[in-house]
C-alpha cells in the first residue's frame, strides 16, 4: 500500500521548509474533475449546497532541479458561499489531498528529484471562513 508524503495541513507546513513547495498556484476547479470524481457523493453535497468559485488556488511545486517543477498541489482553496447568497464568497473551500510521488514506471519514490509524476488521492473536503472576521464579527467578502 503506498504511503501518503502529506497526510495533514501539519505536513504540508513541514514540507514548505524543505522549499519544495511554493504558496501561489492559481487554478481552475475545472481541473480538478478527475480527482473531485473520486469521491462523487461527498462533491455532489458541495456543489449542491453552495456556490463555488470556478478559480482558486494550490500549492506549487517549486524546487530546482525537480522534474515536476510548477505543478499543483492539494491542499486547494476556492472561494464559497451558499447556494443562492447574496453578495460575495464569505466561506472557504479546502480540497485536502494526500500526495504522492511516481517514478517514470509508476513506482511512489521519496526523493522528489526521481519523480516524474504526481498521484493524489482526495481525502476531504472541508469549509471555513474566507477571512478572519472584524472585530465587529463581520467577513471581509470578495467577489469573483
Amino acid at each position: 500500500m503506498k504511503r501518503p508524503l502529506i497526510t495533514s495541513i501539519a505536513a504540508v507546513f513541514l514540507l514548505f521548509s524543505t522549499s519544495v513547495l511554493n504558496a501561489g498556484g492559481s487554478i481552475n476547479i475545472s481541473d480538478l474533475n478527475a480527482l473531485l470524481g473520486q469521491q462523487p457523493a461527498l462533491w455532489k453535497f458541495y456543489s449542491e449546497h453552495f456556490d463555488i468559485s470556478p478559480h482558486g488556488g494550490g500549492l506549487r511545486l517549486s524546487s530546482q532541479g525537480i522534474p515536476l517543477r510548477g505543478c499543483r498541489v492539494g491542499p486547494y482553496e476556492f472561494p464559497a458561499k451558499l447556494k443562492g447568497a447574496i453578495g460575495g464568497y464569505d466561506l472557504k473551500l479546502t480540497i485536502i489531498t494526500d500526495l504522492y510521488f511516481l517514478d517514470s514506471r509508476g513506482k511512489e519514490v521519496t526523493d522528489q528529484k526521481l519523480a516524474t509524476k504526481k498521484e493524489e488521492v482526495l481525502t476531504g473536503i472541508s469549509l471555513g471562513p474566507f477571512k478572519a472576521p472584524g472585530r465587529d464579527g463581520s467577513f471581509v467578502q470578495s467577489s469573483d
